[in-house]
């Protein structure tokens, strides 16, 4: 035991996001005994010159850091015949060829050489799949990091705003890497495309069973590496052509702009010195132009067309359209050099230039509410250094640094008439101005990594042998923004918009109607400094091979969080988790025909900067609202065009009232204000990153040489939700600012109130039935259940808020236990490809087959329990609260499928191939519901009309009943109904992808 402490307490100074490379073990035997001081050699085009070890008393070997590739491995000893072996080794897994050696009968050594399949794809206790790029190329998909992540079993893109889930997490707490160097963009966790796609070498997918090496998730892990270079030259030149006009048109398609719009990919890569020190450099250029349009919605009570004739309720409205552009220009240089046989770095440095026209995130109504340009600048260093010290002692270090920032992003309008956006809640969009505020200093997220990990392998006789890896990290974010959501800091939350042609009017009821219509300020108190987010993290991880048939794996990590708020000393966060990670596989006849697999982890997320804003004084927004009592603006529907008061005339009208009667010392508010720092605090002691617990059970089984098929089951529960309590406990608040007293909120993490569940069978196959015809697929079968949706498109982490004036809500209706909108009971993807060499060139076909079941929505709307409550002594207690109209998940959308067809040709000629790749998605032009609205009115929208007050459709004249939650069973009709759009497309975006052209064109060297 001294051999293996001695070497792990000295490594406890050195987490595991380094670059994917592959480890290579196995055991020589000669009749069944061990045979120590065998070489073993590998070599690869991928690699820099030849890698050797010499096998251990106990026949042990272990090769690790090798680059994913094509190798051949060969076993000599001077007696012995030489034995050689073909492997593809993929990154991030560990291979294992165990030799039986026979000695020579003559004194020449005999070389056998066969070719073994990738077992590690069955032996694995990790939940993984590989798309070599080379594969992905030629099948009829986009070639970016979510696209290849989709083709995985357990994964998902039912997120919001289709952002992608892995393994029922939600959207923002899985981790993606380049090179080895985290690309998660801060906020919503999405990666960010830092590569060009011909750069690519492979992806690997892990969605269960992930060692200790890997934190900050509670999803799942995506891992691609980058091309290197090699001793030959090697390069490619690519166009991608695509054009609006080449895809069918949804029933919401107005205009196609008929331009094609290419995108431009080079690469280059070969030797500076021969096995020594290889370059490799990529770039792509593209410039888009299209039409985009407006989501106006569909037509309600009053909307005429420019003719001024009555449009029917529930009919699409004509958008607006408008042009749209991007310009992008990515770079990437990549360097790899080999210092000794032993010793090798690579850097990579990636550099994007990009802008954007016309640009919006949001919903909306107009034109004005688009940012004439903004601009996103990136760059992404990774360096990395690995070292072989002994045949049993590697160590290895990296460094990345991600900076990203926001460039005129938002409204150039401050005044608080074209600084005023106006939001419409019937139709869940916006108009008049832009979404946040464009400042000189713009925004920066930014990341930066240090790790540093050392490996032992010990090899005995009796117990196998022990790969044991030490590692240390540290992760640091930094978010520097004032955070201005609008021009003006004001908005105006209305009822409806009244639609006339190309204008559009706001609906602005008051006096004893203004409930409905709301006034909203979001001033920021306390400028930002920049947030600093730190986790230091440690990990200790045995992969323990006892036998032939038995292996286990043996981790533990430990994290620690710091966070400092963006006024630069505040301490936001202060805490730290164990994760255990333990597995175990068997292989039943000790060749790969039967493998079991079985694990059980913890994994712990990042601390997310979405939940502390909420608490965060600086740079934050606050949220101080109130009701519109003055006089009713545009509240006849049916007036005349040139009755209606204009929108800055209207907003005037009400901002000169709410300055008349108090202004933003006027009370009551309308709800609780947020204020953060002051009206809501992190509980700095009871903040604890999100985590989850799982155990994976799986079967395997290799197909001959032919290919693999393998099944796991995976179980997870999750802990530790961003929790607001506002409760009789936490009190109340005084502001030092103006004296205000506020109910106080405190957020902490809640393992009580809340609850997520992920149970699914991820399956994954691949076999080569000949060598022209390649097939392959993943299925899975899962649920997603749950009282909780933690996070939104807008801000990414949610704050829950079960906690807040608890005496107003009851689980059964306000956060019931259904599915949740990540669940997907179905989910498969198959592909075939067929290759036909002729004379005049290599032909291929692919196919890619998808089906994927409907996801969950519920039907859900505001209700007023204030009237049934006894208030315990809240200033301010909730105006409305949601309730679930039977349960949660109770409706789903369409079925899909989906045939996509690519054709690839390539003609070679002197050493150059010529090709070209055309597409067509969704071969058949099916057509299904992705999502859909789904508006629900009751009497917080459609309170019964009082004196000569009329209420405008789709509220039913008589308006509609409350009801006590607590006790009354509400009848829809009477306490609730659907919108007259319910279950209705909104936008284009809600049908499935239309049948869609596209073509590739270029060479390779």
């Amino acid at each position: 035991m001294k051999r293996l402490l001695l070497p792990v307490l000295l490594l406890a100074f050195l987490s595991a996001q380094s670059l994917p490379t592959a480890t290579l073990t196995g055991k020589v035997t000669v009749d069944g005994a061990a045979l120590p001081g065998v070489t073993v050699t590998v070599t690869s085009p991928n690699l820099q010159g030849a890698r050797t070890t010499v096998t251990s008393e106990g026949g042990d070997y272990i090769l690790p850091f090798l680059p994913p590739g094509d190798y051949t491995v060969t076993f000599e000893l001077a007696g012995m015949e030489t034995v050689a072996r073909k492997l593809t080794l993929a990154a991030t897994r560990t291979d294992t060829v165990d030799i039986e050696l026979r000695q020579s009968p003559v004194q020449d050594a005999i070389t056998v050489t066969a070719e073994i399949p990738m077992l590690a794809a069955v032996e694995s206790t990790q939940v993984s799949t590989n798309f070599k790029q080379s594969m992905i190329e030629e099948l009829p998909v986009a070639r970016n990091l979510e696209a290849v992540t989709l083709l995985a079993p357990g994964v998902n893109a039912n997120g919001p705003g289709n952002n992608i889930v892995i393994s029922g997490a939600m959207s923002f707490d899985s981790l993606f890497l380049v090179n080895g160097a985290v690309v998660n963009e801060n906020l919503r966790g999405q990666p960010h495309d830092l590569f060009i796609e011909d750069a690519i070498q492979e992806t690997t997918v892990l969605t269960g069973g992930i060692t200790a090496e890997y934190g900050h998730f509670t999803g799942g892990v995506v891992s691609a590496i980058t091309k290197s270079g090699g001793n030959d030259f090697t390069g490619s030149f690519r166009t991608s052509l695509s054009n609006e006009s080449w895809a069918s048109r949804t029933p919401f398609t107005t205009d196609q702009e008929d331009k094609i719009n290419p995108i431009y990919e080079a690469t280059l890569g070969g030797p500076i010195f021969r096995d020594r020190l290889w370059f490799f450099g990529a770039g792509r250029s593209s410039e888009t132009e299209d039409i985009r349009q407006t989501v106006p919605g569909l037509a309600r009570q009053g909307d005429q067309d420019a003719n001024g004739n009555q449009i029917p309720i529930g009919t699409q409205l004509t958008p607006f359209t408008y042009p749209h552009g991007t310009e992008e220009l990515r770079l990437e240089g990549k360097l790899t050099g080999t210092i000794t046989s032993k010793h090798n770095i690579v850097a990579s440095y990636m550099d994007i230039a990009a802008s954007e026209k016309n640009q919006t995130g949001q919903t909306i109504m107009d034109l004005d509410s688009l940012v004439p340009e903004r601009e996103t600048p990136n760059t992404f260093l990774v360096a990395n250094y690995s070292g072989v010290l002994t045949n049993s002692f590697f160590v290895e270090g990296q460094f990345s640094q991600k900076d990203y920032q926001f460039v005129g992003s938002g409204s150039r309008d401050f005044d608080i008439i074209k600084g005023t956006l106006i939001t419409d809640r019937a139709r869940g969009n916006r108009y008049w101005s832009p979404t946040f505020r464009a400042t000189d200093e713009g925004e920066e997220r930014d990341i930066t990594v240090w790790t540093a990990k050392g490996t032992y392998f010990l090899s005995t006789p009796t117990i196998g042998s022990h790969e044991v890896r030490v590692g240390y990290e540290d992760f640091n974010e930094v978010r520097k923004v004032n955070n201005f959501q609008n021009g003006s800091d004001y908005r105006i939350s209305v009822p409806n918009t009244i639609v006339r042609g190309d204008q559009i009017f706001p609906r602005m009821p008051g006096g004893s109607s203004g409930t409905l219509t709301r006034i909203s300020w979001l001033p920021i108190f306390v400028l930002s400094q920049g947030s600093d987010y730190t986790t230091q993290s440690i990990f200790i991880n045995d992969r323990w091979n006892l036998n032939d048939k038995w292996s286990f794996n043996l981790g533990v990590r430990y994290d620690k969080n710091d966070a400092i708020s963006g006024d630069g000393h505040t301490q936001i966060a202060d805490d730290s988790a164990y994760s255990p990670r333990l597995a175990a596989h068997y292989d039943l006849f000790g060749d790969g025909r039967l493998v079991l697999n079985a694990s059980y982890g913890e994994y712990v997320g990042r601390l997310s900067e979405g939940a502390a804003n909420d608490a965060d004084p600086a740079g934050r927004s606050a949220s101080l609202q109130w009701d519109y009592r003055g006089p009713s603006i545009n509240n006849d529907v049916n007036a005349p065009t040139s009755s209606l008061i204009p929108t800055d005339q209207a907003i005037r009208m009400v901002m000169d009232w709410f300055f008349a009667n108090g202004g933003t010392d006027r009370r009551p508010f309308r709800t609780t204000p947020s204020v953060p720092g002051v009206e809501s605090i992190l509980d700095v002691n009871g903040l604890q990153s999100p985590m989850v617990k799982e155990m994976t059970f799986g079967a395997g089984s290799v197909i001959g040489t032919r290919g693999y098929v393998r099944a796991d089951l995976v179980w997870r529960n999750w802990d530790n939700f961003y929790t607001s309590y506002r409760d009789t406990v936490s009190g109340k608040v005084t502001d030092p600012r103006t004296g205000t007293v506020y109910d106080l909120s405190v957020i902490r993490s809640d393992n009580e109130v809340y609850d997520r569940e992920y149970r699914g069978v991820q399956t994954q196959f691949r076999y080569s039935v000949a060598r022209p015809l390649q097939l392959g697929g993943t299925y899975t079968w899962s649920r997603l259940r749950g009282n909780v949706t933690g996070e939104d498109s807008g801000t990414g982490p949610l704050v829950g808020v079960a906690g807040e004036y608890p005496e107003y809500r009851d689980e059964r209706w306000n956060y019931p236990m259904g599915y949740l909108s990540g669940d997907q009971r179905h989910r498969a993807k198959v592909w075939a490809s067929y290759d036909l060499p002729t004379r005049i060139g290599r032909f291929n076909v692919s196919l890619l087959e998808s089906f994927d079941s409907g996801t969950r929505t519920s039907v859900d709307g505001d209700v007023d329990t204030r009237p049934y409550v006894t208030n315990p002594g809240y200033l301010t207690p909730p105006a409305s609260v949601s309730y679930f109209f039977g349960g949660r998940g109770n409706l789903k959308t369409d079925d899909i499928t989906r045939t996509d067809l690519a054709l690839n040709y390539e003609l070679t000629f002197r050493g150059v191939k010529v090709f070209v790749q055309p597409e067509i998605i969704n071969l058949f032009n099916e057509r299904g519901l992705v999502s859909y609205n789904e508006e629900v009115l009751t009497a917080v929208d459609c309170a019964p009309p009082t004196g000569n007050t009329t209420l405008a459709a789709p509220c039913p004249a008589q308006g509609l009943q409350r009801f006590d939650p607590f006790k009354e069973t509400p009848v829809e009709g009477v306490n609730y109904i659907k919108g007259p759009n319910f279950g209705k497309a909104d936008s284009e975006g809600d049908f499935q992808t239309p049948r869609t052209f596209r073509m590739s064109v270029g060479v390779r060297f």
